[in-house]
């Protein structure tokens, strides 16, 4: 038989073992007694309710938060704001006015690097515009150059050149290089007349003469071959003149004789 519990605090009481009357059951080792070393206190099931209640509600706070907040993303993206309209009708006027559009990465710019870029690139007659993405997409599509959307990877910096290509290319480049070991900025690609390039060709670009050195040398060649022109027909003229009296002279010595 099941020796029974001594009666206990009324919490044992409910959780003890209990065989009914009459009834043996069969040992297969020794007695089995269930033993409570001491009852809890009385506010522990409160305590856990009231715990498993609070637990649950703050559970469903930060979800609905949660919520909350993807929802006010969403309704921001959907609704624009006035000054993201403004923004994207600088941009389209800028997308549609660029011959040259460069996307870099700005991680690891200062304020300060970041305004020695712009009087670097203001000299080459260029502007680097730091965007969204998602506004620079709509602007491409409102300028009608769906390739500037091909611009968008990770957080952008955009260098817009308006007429010499070459000299924005160089010096972006320039500055790029002169701060690769200080900072982490790189070219990602661009855009060159209508057309998607990667940073390979923009560094061939900068390799070419600027329109200055290339009017330079073009002006030497011309004035050098003008120059050389003019030699020879002086040349010329002297010879001729050179003939002329010879000739004379000749005829003069055979009528004398």
């Amino acid at each position: 038989m099941i020796s029974r519990l001594a009666p206990r605090a009324a919490w044992g009481d409910r959780h003890r073992l209990r065989v009914p009357t009459g009834i043996t059951a069969p040992q297969t080792g020794p007695p089995v007694q269930a033993r409570i070393s001491a009852p809890p206190p009385a506010s522990a099931g409160v305590r856990c309710a009231l715990s498993s209640g609070f637990e649950s509600r703050r559970w469903r706070a930060q979800v609905m938060s949660g919520s909350a907040r993807a929802d006010s993303r969403r309704m921001e993206e959907r609704v624009p704001t006035p000054r993201k309209v403004e923004q994207v009708a600088e941009l389209t006027d800028v997308v549609s006015r660029a011959e040259i559009a460069i996307s870099t990465s700005y991680a690891g710019m200062t304020m300060a690097k970041q305004t020695e870029l712009r009087t670097t690139l203001r000299k080459a007659g260029a502007e680097m515009h730091v965007v969204k993405n998602t506004l620079l997409r709509i602007a491409a599509d409102r300028a009608g150059r769906p390739e500037f959307a091909q611009l968008t990877e990770g957080p952008t910096a955009m260098v817009v050149g308006f007429s010499d290509m070459v000299g924005v290319a160089k010096a972006l480049s320039e500055f790029v290089r002169a701060n690769e070991a200080t900072m982490k900025i790189a070219i990602r690609n661009a855009v060159v007349e209508g057309h998607v390039v990667d940073a390979a060709y923009i560094r061939d670009l900068a390799t070419v003469p600027s329109r200055e050195e290339l009017l330079g040398r073009i002006a030497g060649n011309v004035i050098g071959k003008v120059a050389e022109f003019n030699n020879l027909v002086l040349a010329t003229q002297r010879k001729f003149v050179g003939l002329v009296e010879a000739r004379a002279k000749q005829l003069e010595d055979g009528a004398a004789a």
